[in-house]
């Protein structure tokens, strides 16, 4: 019962003093606010970008995935057929990467074919990239 007491006491002290607590960090801090501002949106910036390129790596690795569909001689038309049966918000820009994956050559050799896979991840990587940056450039201004 006393050590409930005491909790309680203590309590009640520390949220008496909460109001006083804040307005004294407040006042103290308010010539500061610019620069934590500055700071936060600094941070927000950056998560934001750090999030549009963990997309630019799905949409490699799914560019990377219908390229190697075009390696092995899949026919086009069943990947667009897909994507239209299943469409969202990206459905047409899947539909855009499965034709320029289709626009490669169709190589013989395991090594061709490994190397066209990844200079097609790459591409689309490097295109989504140059996006996100641009658009964080245009966030800050």
């Amino acid at each position: 019962m006393i050590k409930r007491l005491i909790t309680i006491t203590a309590l009640t002290i520390l949220l008496a003093l909460t109001p006083t607590l804040i307005i004294f960090k407040v006042t103290a801090t308010a010539s500061e606010m610019p620069a934590i501002a500055e700071e936060v949106l600094g941070k927000f910036r950056t998560a934001r970008l750090l999030k549009n390129l963990e997309v630019c790596t799905l949409k490699s690795e799914l560019a990377g995935d219908l390229m190697l569909s075009r390696q092995n001689g899949d026919q086009m038309s069943v990947k667009i057929d897909l994507w239209l049966k299943n469409t969202n918000q990206e459905t047409s820009w899947m539909i855009g990467v499965t034709r320029l994956a289709w626009e490669e050559p169709l190589w013989r050799t395991t090594e061709n074919r490994q190397r066209a896979i990844d200079d097609f991840k790459n591409r689309i990587y490097i295109e989504c990239f140059d996006e996100a940056t641009a658009a964080d450039d245009q966030a800050q201004k």
